[in-house]
């Protein structure tokens, strides 16, 4: 499993993500700590308002992080507020637009 060999190498946290490339109606994480493998399923949302997704996933991992939550704790957060934002995100021009970073905080 790669997130085992990651660790192995030295990381002390793994996250694989997966997304819209997923046949799955679900977008599934994967988080490891190099003793307990979690699932993050959310519903997958369709559409093209999910530009900047992956960059506002790893910001709002490092923010969680800088606010003391534990690496599973913060990686939980940062997939619910990217899916916020994907749900509220926006058309930018007729192909695509970003996520909106203040939807996680109107909930």
């Amino acid at each position: 499993m790669p997130a085992a060999k990651i660790i192995a190498l030295g990381a002390k946290n793994v996250v694989i993500k997966g997304g819209k490339g997923l046949t799955s109606q679900e977008a599934i994480d994967l988080f490891y700590d190099g003793e307990e493998f979690m699932l993050l399923k959310s519903p997958k949302i369709e559409g093209n308002h999910n530009h900047g997704a992956g960059c506002t996933f790893a910001a709002a991992v490092t923010a969680g992080l800088a606010n003391d939550l534990s690496a599973k704790e913060a990686v939980i957060k940062a997939k619910d507020f990217v899916y916020c934002g994907i749900e509220e995100g926006f058309a930018l021009n007729q192909f695509i637009g970003p996520v909106w970073h203040g939807a996680y905080s109107r909930r």
